[in-house]
């Protein structure tokens, strides 16, 4: 998936589209070349956000299992602010090509299960699920040095393009069959923030998510990063608010507790917690000295305070005599 050659094809063969995702010739088109077969009625998952279910694509001769993943719909949709924002970013996903992002594979239209009036997501299927589930199979912290590294490399990769991914939670990475992390759902946040596709902003918030996510103070970090005139800024998200994110994702990764941990209400907790944040606290997440040390500048909470993903040095553990294991 990550030959130079088959995506400058894939580019090519995406390069008609614009942001409506209308062909030159004006018609709509599906993306992916070849059917999708859905292998079960039943949905993988469901939320308020996404209805996601599994299947297999033939795309040029060959035959692979699928996540088929459609955007939920409310009523009073903008369907034309929605239809735009998702082919600008769905566009912009299909030309990315690192080891630690999924690939978006393309596009798909059920027209007899239709829950929005944008296509499906096509993604590749990894039968080792999501982070979030894996880590119960392996939670040593060698897997979790491995992964937060890899899921870093990958959230790198996409600042350097100046693209911000604005959903980082153990979710919305999953773990391939070399045991590596795959960022998916890049843009995703952002199209779910159109009018209708969910109830609220609130629908995306999480444990994970920055302080200063959706005010002013975030759009202006965001214009800072990408400039005003990128069209991928636009939406919620800044590289900063990824750094936020990330590092939670971390502490959840070594810790096996979720952030803020015993709270499990987000929209209670944040309802407080928002006027006058703070990290996370020791006394319930047992990590070695050198790795909080890391983590801690990643929650100042003015966001142009914090580090750029690429500085955070998790080295530092591989000689942290808290693990007491081998050194990885």
């Amino acid at each position: 998936m990550h030959d130079p050659a088959f995506r400058s094809r894939y580019r090519s063969d995406f390069a008609d589209y614009d942001n409506k995702g209308r062909t030159n010739s004006g018609v709509r088109t599906d993306t992916v070349f070849g059917p999708v077969v859905m292998t079960g009625k039943k949905s993988l998952s469901d939320s308020s956000i996404a209805r996601i279910k599994t299947g297999t694509l033939k795309q040029r001769g060959i035959i692979q299992n699928v996540v088929v993943k459609s955007l939920a719909v409310m009523r009073g949709m903008d369907d034309g602010a929605a239809t735009r924002r998702f082919w600008r970013e769905m566009i912009v996903w299909t030309q990315l090509c690192h080891k630690n992002i999924s690939p978006l594979l393309g596009t798909w239209t059920n027209y007899h299960d239709k829950v929005t009036p944008t296509p499906s997501l096509v993604t590749p299927y990894y039968p080792n699920g999501t982070l979030e589930e894996y880590i119960r199979v392996d939670p040593s912290d060698s897997f979790a040095l491995r992964v937060v590294q890899g899921i870093q490399a990958g959230v790198t990769y996409l600042h350097q393009l100046k693209i911000i991914h604005g959903d980082l939670r153990p979710e919305n990475v999953m773990i391939d069959d070399h045991l590596q992390p795959r960022i998916l759902d890049f843009g995703f946040s952002k199209i779910a923030n159109v009018k209708g596709f969910t109830t609220s902003s609130s629908a995306i918030i999480s444990f994970y998510t920055q302080p200063e996510y959706g005010t002013d103070i975030e759009k202006n970090q965001a214009t800072t990063e990408v400039g005003i005139n990128q069209r991928v800024s636009r939406g919620k998200g800044s590289m900063k608010g990824d750094v936020w994110s990330f590092a939670m994702v971390v502490l959840w990764a070594f810790s096996k507790r979720y952030p803020y941990y015993p709270a499990d209400d987000v929209a209670l907790f944040r309802s407080g917690w928002k006027s006058s944040p703070y990290p996370p606290e020791k006394k319930w997440h047992k990590l070695p000295p050198a790795l909080w040390n890391v983590l801690m500048p990643c929650w100042n909470v003015p966001p142009a305070h914090r580090p750029n993903i690429s500085e955070l040095d998790f080295s530092v553990l591989k000689w942290e005599p808290h693990y007491g294991g081998p050194r990885y």
